[in-house]
């Protein structure tokens, strides 16, 4: 199960990702949209994307509960399509 700052809940479709690939997947999709740095951070990984001087920023932690998206960054354009994209793919 995935679920997001926002209280977003959406089952993984077809078989489970590990979580090394489920990131590969959500950098591949974010790149539609600027550039995209990837860090590891505590329990999960942060992803940065950057565009026309906005920034938004996705740390994606992997726990027992599953995985939870959470996203930083304002409540920006960039920011909205991001989510759309993330939660479509």
């Amino acid at each position: 199960m995935i679920i997001s700052s926002t209280g977003y809940k959406s089952e993984i479709e077809g078989p489970i990702l590990d979580f090394e690939d489920y990131i590969n997947t959500i950098e591949e999709t974010l790149c539609a949209l600027g550039n995209v740095q990837t860090k590891a951070i505590n329990y999960g990984a942060q992803i940065i994307l950057t565009d026309a001087g906005k920034k938004v920023t996705l740390n994606i932690y992997n726990g027992k509960k599953g995985i939870r998206l959470v996203w930083g960054g304002g409540d920006s354009e960039l920011q909205k399509k991001a989510v759309a994209l993330v939660h479509s793919s």
